[in-house]
């Protein structure tokens, strides 16, 4: 295990020949860049969280979803901090089992690629004539509109095709429309028995009824199927014994 001694001489070592200005001069992009990099380096994955910058005295670490960094506390607590997360997300631990080999070689890379000297450089802004962004302007709301014009003059002439049509439909003699149809009236299961020629009785017990199915010709007779047993549970079986009557009964003459 690296002691105290061990990561003083080496980090030492490292981060030899840098000097101050160097060490303290964190360029924003440069910071995400490096973040970016020394992830992908150590994990073989591309750095999964976004990334702001932060200020005062915020570290380099994970909040929430979002990763911050600090440019002013510089290269050297920048990639301590960082070289902490890296080792504690594949190792699940802090100091011990070579975080020491992880911060060298974080510092390794700002070495290779993020120091700098000097401020970054600024971009210049590109002058613009305001009367040529307007103009501009106006050329794309003429494109625009001419667009909306053709399409207006196509709808329109789709229309008036239409129009012709039903003004010749309005000036045809047109047929009367034929009544609809009402429901037809649904038969209670007494009427219905009598459209049948079946006779249909409803008899109440102390718990429950009946219905006393017959036809009104031919009952007890052995033209009767159910002669002696004409009593149903219920309307659905009254209605299918009414129906059985009407196919397999020649129709009885109702009575009155």
């Amino acid at each position: 295990m690296a002691t105290a001694k061990d990561y003083v001489r080496v980090m030492g070592k490292t981060w030899g020949g840098v000097s101050p200005e160097q060490m303290w001069n964190v360029w924003e992009n440069h910071a995400k860049s490096y973040v970016r990099a020394f992830w992908k380096q150590e994990m073989g994955r591309p750095f999964p969280y976004k990334i702001r910058i932060g200020s005062g005295n915020r570290n380099t670490w994970l909040q929430g979803s979002v990763f911050t960094i600090n440019p002013k506390k510089g290269w050297r607590d920048i990639n301590h901090d960082m070289s902490h997360f890296i080792h504690w997300r594949k190792t699940g631990l802090s100091h011990q089992g070579g975080h020491m080999s992880v911060e060298r070689d974080g510092a390794q890379l700002i070495r290779r690629r993020f120091l700098e000297e000097g401020s970054p450089p600024v971009k210049a802004k590109p002058e613009i004539d305001l009367i040529e962004k307007r103009a501009a302007s106006v050329d794309r709301r003429i494109v625009g509109w001419e667009k909306k014009l053709k399409r207006a003059a196509k709808a329109l002439k789709k229309l008036k095709k239409q129009k012709r049509y039903y003004v010749k439909k309005l000036s045809e003699p047109r047929p009367e429309p034929k009544p609809r149809k009402k429901p037809a009236k649904r038969l209670n299961i007494f009427e219905f028995g009598e459209k049948h020629g079946v006779k249909v009785e409803k008899e109440q017990w102390e718990d429950h009824y009946s219905y006393y199915v017959t036809p009104l010709e031919g009952c007890d007779t052995d033209t009767d199927p159910y002669y002696g047993d004409h009593y149903v549970h219920d309307a659905k079986e009254a209605r299918e014994r009414i129906l059985h009557y009407a196919k397999i009964v020649v129709p009885f003459t109702l009575e009155g």
